[in-house]
């Protein structure tokens, strides 16, 4: 061992025994930085029995609920879906709880749920009038909520369909205030979700279910219904809005994508099948995810998860309590190295960078050292 690998190891020795007892003495706080949350919501069966695995209410998921860090992904499935008491169907009414089949209620519910979740994705799901299809509806639009409304210029839109009860069309909800016509696109990725559903047909054998994405052309907006004009056109337009709003990834409310499936009347009577297909949608949705949402962390020294591993946009799901000696590990095990998960900072030590920055230098290994005794923020 030469004379300066034994200086490099009691110099690494001895801030490791600082940077312990000052983590102790002020305590590593956990890294509250952001929960990832993908809402999904259902309507008519199989929509919502096919989502019971993901909803937070035990009176729902049979007392297990699968949402929690779904998969080791480090993303939360939180499902809300209306229920059916004594109803078989085809005419499944109204229906109870969040999300029943009522413009004014679900567009209360969608305000109060997004304003807990602050959902980073949004799918919602209802049931179609083909007969084995998971279609992926690309377009979601503001239909006329009163006769007196007037389609814009080159349009043909028609009025909302009626509800149940009461005011039967959104005239008392928020998009009231939307110009007539206004369309929001789906932002799913929608064709790795037909091709993630397809795997559950068997080559050579009869398909059992029928992913495709429904024809929107932008350019002849009155060939395309728009998911409807019910409450399946409704509950997405409602969502896109949201993440239209919310898309500044820098914003702690950030929502990277929204989008609606259309599940076949058929499928009612094959509920395990179409939970394989909404698995097969969420991990879709979570790979595209994975690519648009930041690395997030509770300040810069906060590189790695409690065992070490540097955080990547992939391994989401590892436990992360904050800044701890898994950090001072990560540094020290890559930055000798350059390796680019120590690049915390530009040259002059400001973290994250904003001037010159010519990789793994000086300023990192000051930047990190400078931040890393304060823990996260309480």
């Amino acid at each position: 061992m030469t004379q300066n690998s034994r200086s490099f190891r009691a110099l690494r020795n001895a801030v490791m025994l600082a940077a312990c007892g000052a983590l102790a003495m002020t305590g590593a706080a956990r890294a509250d930085t952001r929960e990832l949350v993908i809402m999904v919501t259902g309507y008519w069966p199989p929509t919502n029995n096919m989502l019971r695995p993901w909803s937070p209410n035990p009176d729902q998921n049979g007392g297990m609920w699968t949402g929690q860090n779904w998969e080791g992904r480090g993303y939360t499935i939180k499902a809300y879906f209306p229920e059916f008491p004594g109803l078989t169907g085809p005419n499944w009414g109204k229906g109870t709880g969040d999300f029943e089949i009522d413009y004014q209620d679900t567009d209360a519910d969608f305000a109060r749920i997004v304003a807990e979740l602050k959902p980073v994705a949004i799918v919602s799901f209802s049931r179609a009038s083909t007969s084995i299809g998971w279609e992926l509806e690309p377009a979601y639009q503001r239909f006329r909520v009163a006769s007196g409304e007037v389609s814009p210029p080159g349009r043909s839109i028609s009025l909302y369909s009626a509800d149940y009860f009461g005011a039967t069309r959104p005239t008392e909800t928020s998009i009231v205030g939307d110009a007539v016509g206004t369309v929001h696109l789906a932002t799913l990725p929608m064709q790795a979700i037909v091709d993630s559903v397809q795997q559950l047909n068997t080559v050579g054998q009869p398909e059992i279910i029928d992913p495709f994405i429904a024809n929107y052309n932008p350019a002849t907006p009155n060939s395309y219904d728009y998911s409807g004009s019910f409450l399946s056109g409704f509950m997405p337009y409602l969502a896109a809005r949201y993440r239209g709003t919310h898309s500044d990834v820098a914003s702690p409310d950030f929502c990277a994508m929204s989008g609606h499936v259309h599940v076949g009347t058929s499928l009612v009577n094959n509920v395990p099948l179409c939970v394989e297909a909404s698995e097969a949608t969420l991990r879709a949705v979570i790979d595209a995810l994975d690519l648009a949402l930041p690395i997030y962390v509770c300040q810069p020294a906060d590189i790695a998860a409690d065992d070490g591993t540097p955080l990547t946009r992939t391994n989401r799901g590892l436990t992360n309590n904050g800044v701890t000696e898994g950090d001072y590990n990560a540094f020290f095990s890559g930055f000798f190295d350059a390796l680019a998960y120590t690049d915390i900072a530009d040259d002059a030590g400001n973290a994250p960078p904003v001037g010159v920055n010519n990789g793994v230098t000086e300023g990192d290994y000051n930047a990190f050292f400078r931040t890393f005794f304060d823990g996260c923020p309480g």
